[in-house]
């Protein structure tokens, strides 16, 4: 993927995590969407740039955030 679109995908993710968190705060499950949806862009952005440890990091943030969406539709 062109370097140009992988920039744009990252600030697209960090609008993301930052409205996620918000929503977290607020203890709105739409904020583990949010969450969700950051991780679907970080884990290939950090992916595609060799960078594996972030690529765990971001797995295991997805993890978080599919249980936290789970448990927080349950409740």
């Amino acid at each position: 993927m062109p370097q140009s679109i992988w920039t744009l995908a990252a600030y697209i993710a960090v609008a993301l995590s930052l409205t996620g968190n918000v929503g977290v705060v607020k203890k709105c499950r739409w904020g583990m969407g949010c969450w969700i949806a950051s991780n679907l862009i970080w884990i290939p952005h950090h992916w595609a740039s060799g960078d594996w440890p972030s690529v765990v990091l971001f797995s295991a943030y997805m993890g978080l955030s599919v249980w936290g969406f789970v448990q927080w539709g349950k409740a």
